[in-house]
C-alpha cells in the first residue's frame, strides 16, 4: 500500500544525495511511498518497474542500474530470504518521523551467522539411557553422509572481478548457495565469473562501477549473457580469419612479411600465419617465370 511521505528541503543539498543520477535520486524518493514503515518493501526489479514507472516501457530494462546506484551510496540494502528479494531504506528513520508505526510484515535483514555451533554438553541424566558404541558409531555414520557439503561460494568470491563501491558478500552468499541448492553448477558459476574477470581486465574495467554487484549478476544469471557474447566473438573471429590468408614459413611470401612487419611472425601448428593477403602492401610479387613457347613455325 502506498503511502504519503515527506521530503526534507535539505534533501537536494546532500552530498550523497548530489552523487546519485537524476533517475537514481527520483527512484529513491519513489521508494519511500512503497516502504513499509520499517523502511522495507519487496525488490522484484518487474514489480518495482511496473508499480513506479507505469508509463516507460523502458524502466525495467535500467532499474537494476539505479538500485545499484542507490546501494553503493548506501542508500538501500537488498537481501533474500526463502528465494524472494526485499530491499530496506537504509538510516529510514533519518528520513521519515512516523508517529505510530506499523509492524513490518516482511522479513528483516539479517547478517549470516559463520560462528560455528557449540556441542552439546548436556548431562547423561538429561539425555536418557546411554546408546551403546555400536549405535554410537551408526549414528555418526548417518549424520556423516547427510551432512550437506561446504559452500563453494569462497571460490567464486575470489574469482569475481572487484569493482568500485559497495559489494555486500551477504546477499551474494545467499544467492549462490540457493541457485546450487536448485541445480545450478557452482564450479560453472565459479568458471564464468573468472571469465567476467578477465574480460573486464582486458577492458580496463577493474575496479569500476562497471563491474555489478556479484549478488545482481547472480541474481540476473548473467553468466548466459557472458557466454553468449564470448560464442558470439569466437564465431566473428572465426569468419574474421577464414577471410586470412594462411602463409607457409620459408617462403618468398613468408620473407616479404617479415621484412614488412621487421621481425619474424610468429608460427601457428600449420608452421606459417595468417595475413591480411598472400604479399605485404605495397610489394610487388616476382615476375613468373615465362614458359617456353611451344609453337613452332611452319618451314618456308
Amino acid at each position: 500500500m502506498a503511502r504519503i511521505r515527506t521530503i526534507k528541503p535539505e534533501f537536494p543539498q546532500s552530498e550523497t544525495v548530489g552523487k546519485l543520477s537524476r533517475d537514481a535520486r527520483l527512484l529513491f524518493i519513489q521508494l519511500w511511498t512503497i516502504v513499509d514503515d520499517a523502511g522495507r518493501t519487496r525488490a522484484a526489479s518487474r514489480m518495482l518497474a511496473s508499480l513506479l514507472y507505469p508509463y516507460d516501457d523502458d524502466a525495467h530494462a535500467l532499474i537494476d542500474g539505479w538500485l545499484d546506484e542507490l546501494e553503493r551510496m548506501l542508500c538501500i540494502r537488498r537481501y533474500e530470504v526463502d528465494g524472494s528479494q526485499y530491499l530496506e531504506i537504509i538510516k529510514w528513520l533519518e528520513h521519515q518521523k512516523i508517529d505510530r508505526p506499523t509492524p513490518s510484515r516482511l522479513p528483516e535483514y539479517r547478517e549470516p551467522s559463520t560462528k560455528p555451533r557449540e556441542p552439546s554438553r548436556a548431562l547423561d541424566a538429561d539425555l536418557g539411557p546411554r546408546t551403546s558404541t555400536k549405535d554410537q558409531d551408526h549414528s555418526r555414520s548417518i549424520a556423516k553422509a547427510t551432512r550437506p557439503s561446504a559452500s563453494r561460494f569462497e571460490e567464486f568470491w575470489q574469482a569475481y572481478p572487484r569493482r568500485d563501491g559497495p559489494n555486500p558478500r551477504a546477499p551474494a552468499e545467499q544467492k549462490f548457495n540457493s541457485l546450487v541448492k536448485s541445480g545450478v553448477d557452482p564450479q560453472m558459476m565459479i568458471d564464468e565469473a573468472g571469465k567476467l574477470c578477465e574480460a573486464e581486465q582486458k577492458r580496463g574495467n577493474i575496479g569500476t562501477r562497471f563491474i555489478p554487484q556479484a549478488k545482481t549478476w547472480l541474481n540476473q544469471q548473467r553468466w548466459s549473457d557472458h557466454a553468449a557474447v564470448a560464442m558470439l566473438q569466437a564465431l566473428q573471429a572465426s569468419e574474421t580469419l577464414s577471410k586470412k590468408v594462411h602463409v607457409k614459413a620459408e617462403t618468398p611470401q613468408w620473407d616479404a612479411w617479415t621484412r614488412h612487419l621487421g621481425k619474424s611472425p610468429p608460427q601457428d601448428s600449420h608452421f606459417g600465419w595468417y595475413f591480411d593477403s598472400e604479399w605485404p602492401p605495397g610489394h610487388v610479387p616476382p615476375a613468373e617465370p615465362k614458359q617456353p613457347s611451344t609453337h613452332h613455325e611452319g618451314r618456308a
